[in-house]
């Protein structure tokens, strides 16, 4: 995880630094500090970063020298004389601000404050602060960086435990930029990560699952499906009254979990002259996404069932209008058709985390003496004006 810190205000004081203001790269727009939506305070997770970077005008100056001494020591190019009297590089020293961080040598003149339109390339070091105030220059604009490692990084291996080691490739200002009276400074870092080698990480996956007493007494209670109990394995149905199943959770400790679906095709006899009929204008026997056939209602088809509870599922003869269209023919020889119809449904259970789970079946009946009415009705018609 890589953060960077940009701009703000920051604000020196007695006690250290004050950050103000300051964002997350491509938190936009920025979020301000101090509160979120639920008035909570809010605070960028720094030391969770692999790799932080801060950079901005941070504001801090040089003490105790002259503009005129400054001046000649720029020209001198003596950065190390100036360096010494550097309030950044004293209050990071002190460990009062910016701890584990680190910064690039410093080999170009301060960045601050230059006339402005001024190129500092081209009229140094005459190009600074020339007015009635000549503030004397210094290094306010500063690139930070902290990696995996407290140090300085050299000569320390990187791993899993410390993925992250950067080295600077170069640290220097734009002395060419105009747009303000500071120069910007830029930086590149060379950053070593640590790569998985995924045959080790796999290896060391298998010893743990393998040799772990933690990870051994999940698996064993992920593996745990609860006890059940089933009122019957075969049900009944006549055309109106419901038949009850009861589901009984026998464990104490852990729900189950069911689904209910019809396994394979339903079967049953009925009407031979149904057999008859074009293929293409039978209405399937099936409905809904659990596979139960049309004439079939099972109330409720899925659930939990806490432990030691017990649930109720209703099992119902389901359309008088299926029964019609399973019954009617015009070219039924008999007056009366027996009707018979089977189909096997199956109570999944598995625990509450469980990845497995334990399948009950159970065989449901239907059989009915049906009477054509249509047919029944033309007869007699016909029948009645014979006897007349």
């Amino acid at each position: 995880a890589v953060q960077m810190i940009r701009g703000g205000n920051v604000r020196r004081s007695a006690s250290g630094l004050d950050f103000q203001g300051g964002y997350m790269e491509n938190d936009s727009p920025p979020r301000p500090m101090g509160a979120d939506v639920m008035g909570e305070v809010l605070m960028p997770e720094l030391l969770e970063a692999d790799l932080l970077i801060w950079m901005g005008d941070f504001n801090y100056r040089i003490d105790d020298v002259s503009f005129e001494d400054a001046i000649d020591l720029i020209s001198q190019k003596s950065w190390k004389a100036l360096l010494k009297r550097d309030q950044l590089r004293r209050e990071m020293k002190a460990g009062r601000v910016f701890q584990g961080m680190r910064e690039a040598p410093i080999n170009f003149p301060p960045t601050y404050k230059f006339n402005k339109a001024t190129n500092g390339s081209c009229l140094f070091p005459s190009g600074y602060d020339s007015s009635e105030k000549k503030r004397v220059p210094a290094w306010c604009d500063r690139i930070l960086y902290r990696d995996s490692f407290d140090s300085s990084g050299l000569g320390e291996q990187i791993s899993l435990t410390h993925p992250i080691l950067a080295s600077v490739a170069w640290y220097k200002a734009c002395m060419d930029v105009m747009d303000s009276d500071h120069k910007p400074v830029c930086c590149m870092l060379n950053v070593e990560v640590a790569v998985t080698d995924e045959v080790s990480r796999r290896q060391e996956y298998g010893k743990l699952m393998k040799f772990n007493e933690q990870v051994q007494q999940c698996l064993q209670e992920s593996n745990i499906i609860p006890e059940i109990v089933l009122s019957t394995d075969s049900v009944s149905l006549t055309d109106r009254c419901p038949s009850i199943l009861r589901i009984t959770n026998r464990c104490s400790y852990n729900p189950a979990i069911f689904n209910i679906y019809c396994e394979g095709e339903p079967t049953g006899s009925i009407c031979p002259c149904k057999q008859n009929h074009n293929a293409s204008n039978e209405q399937s026997p099936l409905r809904g996404c659990y596979g139960f056939p049309r004439w079939l209602q099972v109330t409720p088809g899925a659930g939990v069932i806490g432990p030691g509870q017990t649930v109720e599922i209703s099992l119902q003869y389901g359309s008088e209008e299926v029964l019609n269209d399973m019954g009617s023919n015009q070219h039924c020889q008999r007056d009366d058709t027996i009707k018979e119809l089977v189909v096997v449904i199956v109570v999944n259970v598995k625990g509450k985390v469980s990845s497995f789970s334990r399948q009950h079946r159970i065989c449901v009946c239907y059989r009915s003496f049906y009477q054509p009415w249509h047919r029944n009705t033309m007869e007699c018609s016909h029948r009645k004006s014979l006897n007349q």
